[in-house]
């Protein structure tokens, strides 16, 4: 099952597992490099020896365990993208969200009058993070409170 990659009989959970348990390069070198009995091996090493006769078992593995999760990686991405298209949505739609740009373009031509940036038609939305460090007269609030 293993070396054809048959997905009848393998799930992803078994291909990341099997996957998990490969031989590491020492354990590999370590076991290419033995001349005596096999039969004299435990299980493990028998193992490590039936995997390292499959040719480039690791990324073979790895493009198995893709494509059984392929579809569900597709369908995690379409819900995340709904949602996110969702969002977007919204956002354009409020019409609270437009009244606070506005009010926030409002208080920034005014605060900016007689400046180069006090008729400003637009703002930069990264401008908005700089609404708290506008302090108040007696410097104990900000415009956001």
């Amino acid at each position: 099952a293993v070396e054809r990659m048959d997905a009848r009989l393998l799930t992803a959970d078994q291909v990341q597992a099997l996957r998990a348990y490969l031989p590491t390069d020492d354990e590999a070198s370590a076991l290419s490099s033995f001349q005596g009995d096999k039969s004299t091996l435990g299980d493990p090493e028998l193992y490590f020896l039936r995997m390292m006769a499959i040719p480039m078992l690791g990324p073979r593995l790895d493009a198995f365990h893709f494509l059984l999760t392929f579809e569900q990686r597709v369908r995690a991405l379409r819900a995340s993208t709904a949602a996110v298209a969702g969002a977007c949505g919204r956002v354009l739609g409020s019409r609270s969200l437009r009244a606070v740009l506005a009010t926030v373009l409002e208080v920034g031509n005014a605060l900016n009058a007689g400046t180069f940036a006090g008729n400003a038609r637009a703002f930069r939305l990264a401008s908005l993070l700089k609404l708290e460090e506008i302090k108040q007269k007696d410097g104990k609030g900000n415009l956001l409170q």
